[in-house]
């Protein structure tokens, strides 16, 4: 009877032991449990606080033009499309010194381009207007062009009338120039170009921005213009201009809450009568021209990015199957028979090249190249336009 009572205390013993194992293990796989959270919690927390680190280290970095500059470009190249507005404006009072009279007129010349870029697809659509105002009455032209690639190619459509011309041409590598001016802002990585930040932000279309003020000189001033405008119709004739020893500034805005390019601004002003009166006095009819004084009142040279991340440019069906190919009449053995027939003059006997017709073309007067371009039909006027580009 004894064995029995104590058969069954060990029983019970045993049974107990047992019951306390499972719950030790349930605690301690509780306690295995808690601790993962807890490790979670705190690689949660010093992701965290490295990002806040991070930041506050950024902030507390000293900008500069050249970091702020740096900054804009490096975001720049993550940009795909972006829509940009381009704006050329000169008022002009042009006075007869050597008249004897009170006599002078004000003009103004006005050039506007807006443009919508995107790299996926490569595609460009651009409205162009000049206007030109003198004696109270104002002349304006437009134009419209569309671009895209197609078979390795970029295929450009510029309406001329009512009717759509396209011409062809090799295609270089595709890169985010097509979207925003890089190879403007590599010629201020020159030595001896002077950035400086401006103390206080300016509101630019709508966004808190960072002003850089850039100094330029010489003949960078007509690289960046030629840069900002990308135009063949100058003002003037630039070439023909002794740009030392003048300068004048170019201030770059860059958006606050992205980096990104927000506008270029550039005034002309002060050094437009200095380059105009020399284009003048080295022209051909500078004789005719003395006496004449001319003061620039406005030279403002604008382009702003009013819009990143647009839809991609679609080209109109009817404009890329209306329009009429322009192509270079040109024989597989590299003679311009089409056009040298036409111009018909004896400097472009026999076999010609593309080059032989460009270096003709340049060796004409101005008189003798209109004579010729009054003589061409308007395909004809392509094909030299295809030419001479």
């Amino acid at each position: 009877m004894k064995r029995i009572v104590v058969f069954g205390m060990i029983l019970t013993l045993l049974l107990s032991g047992c019951s306390s194992t499972a719950t030790v293990s349930d605690q301690v796989t509780s306690a295995q449990e808690a601790v993962e959270e807890k490790k979670e919690q705190l690689e949660e927390a010093a992701s965290q606080l490295e990002t806040v680190i991070e930041e506050a280290v950024e902030k507390a970095e000293e900008l500069t033009a050249e970091l702020l500059l740096e900054r804009m470009l490096a975001e720049m190249e993550t940009v795909k499309s972006a829509q940009e507005k381009t704006n050329v404006d000169m008022q002009i009072r042009i006075a007869m010194s050597d008249s004897g009279l009170d006599f002078g007129m004000d003009m103004k010349l006005g050039m506007n381009i807006l443009s919508d870029v995107s790299l996926d697809p490569v595609a460009a659509h651009m409205l162009m207007d000049y206007n030109y105002e003198m004696f109270g009455t104002e002349e304006k032209q437009e134009a419209e062009v569309y671009m895209e690639e197609k078979d390795g190619k970029i295929v450009t459509y510029t309406k001329d009338g009512e009717n759509w011309y396209s011409m062809e041409q090799e295609m270089e590598e595709v890169d985010t120039s097509y979207v925003y001016n890089r190879d403007m802002f590599e010629m201020l990585n020159r030595d001896g170009v002077t950035m400086t930040l401006a103390e206080e932000k300016e509101n630019i279309n709508g966004a808190d921005a960072y002003r850089i003020d850039v100094t330029l000189e010489g003949e960078l001033i007509a690289e960046v213009m030629n840069e900002m405008v990308q135009s063949e119709d100058a003002m003037f004739d630039m070439d023909s201009v002794d740009w030392d020893g003048l300068t004048t500034d170019l201030q770059i805005y860059i958006r606050e809450d992205d980096n990104r390019l927000a506008a270029l601004v550039m005034d002309l002003t002060p050094i437009g009568e200095t380059a105009i009166a020399q284009a003048m006095n080295l022209a051909e009819d500078a004789e005719e021209l003395q006496g004449v004084d001319i003061a620039i009142n406005e030279f403002m040279v604008r382009a702003d990015f009013l819009e990143y991340d647009i839809d991609p440019v679609v080209i109109p069906e009817e404009v890329s199957a209306e329009s009429n190919k322009v192509d270079i009449t040109e024989d597989e053995d590299g003679s311009l028979k089409h056009l040298q027939e036409v111009i018909g003059d004896k400097a472009l006997q026999g076999d010609i090249t593309k080059e032989d017709m460009q270096a003709y073309i340049e060796s004409l007067s101005d008189e003798e190249l209109e004579e010729i371009i009054e003589s061409l039909s308007e395909e004809e006027l392509w094909e030299l336009l295809e030419i001479i580009q």
